[in-house]
C-alpha cells in the first residue's frame, strides 16, 4: 500500500480493483497476500520507510476488513507441489516462537518487525515472520520439504529456496 508518487486515493483505487479482482477469480487463481507496507496500516503503532498517514486513513478499514474476511491471506500453501506462497518467508524460529503450524490462523502482532538475535536493522534474521525475512535467513532456516516463493527483496532474477527430497537446501 505504500507509494512514493501515487496519492492516497489512488492507492485505495487501485487496492479496490485488486479486491474486484480477487472476486472475479473465486475459485483461488488469484491471491492478495500481506506484506510489510500493508501490515503498517493495519498495526498502525508501527512505522515502516515510506508511511504515509493519509493513506493510513484511507486504508486501514479496507485492510482490516479484507484481512478479516480472509480477502488478503498470510501466505499460500500448495501442498501438492510442496511449495509455499508467502511475502518473504517462513522460518521453523518463527513458528516455533508463535507456536504457529502451516495452516493455522495467524495473529498479525507475529508479523511486527524484530531485530531478533542478529540486531540486524533490514529483518535479516530467523526470528521475523513472512512479510519481514530475508532470503539469507530464510535459506538458513526454511521450513523442511517446501519450496519458498516470495517476493520482498528485490533480486535481479528469481530465487527458488527449498530443499530436495532430502532435506538438503537448495
Amino acid at each position: 500500500c505504500d507509494s512514493y508518487k501515487l496519492k492516497p486515493q489512488d492507492i485505495e483505487y487501485c487496492w479496490d480493483e485488486l479486491v474486484n479482482l480477487k472476486d472475479k477469480h473465486k475459485h483461488g487463481e488469484f491471491h492478495l497476500l500481506i506484506g510489510n507496507h500493508d501490515l503498517h496500516y493495519m498495526l498502525t503503532s508501527e512505522e515502516y520507510s515510506g508511511k504515509n498517514y493519509l493513506t493510513q486513513v484511507a486504508m486501514y478499514e479496507k485492510l482490516m476488513n479484507a484481512w478479516d474476511n480472509k480477502i488478503l491471506e498470510p501466505y499460500i500453501i500448495d501442498e501438492k507441489n510442496k511449495t509455499i506462497y508467502s511475502h518473504a518467508g517462513i522460518t521453523k524460529t518463527w513458528c516455533k516462537i508463535w507456536e504457529h503450524n502451516l495452516g493455522d490462523e495467524v495473529n498479525l502482532d507475529s508479523l511486527r518487525f524484530t531485530f531478533g538475535n542478529t540486531f540486524n536493522v533490514y529483518g535479516d534474521c530467523p526470528e521475523n515472520g513472512f512479510v519481514w525475512i530475508r532470503p539469507n535467513s530464510l535459506y538458513s532456516d526454511m521450513l523442511d520439504g517446501y519450496k519458498q516463493v516470495v517476493g520482498h527483496t528485490i533480486t535481479s532474477k528469481p530465487v527458488i529456496i527449498g530443499s530436495d527430497e532430502n532435506n538438503k537446501p537448495y
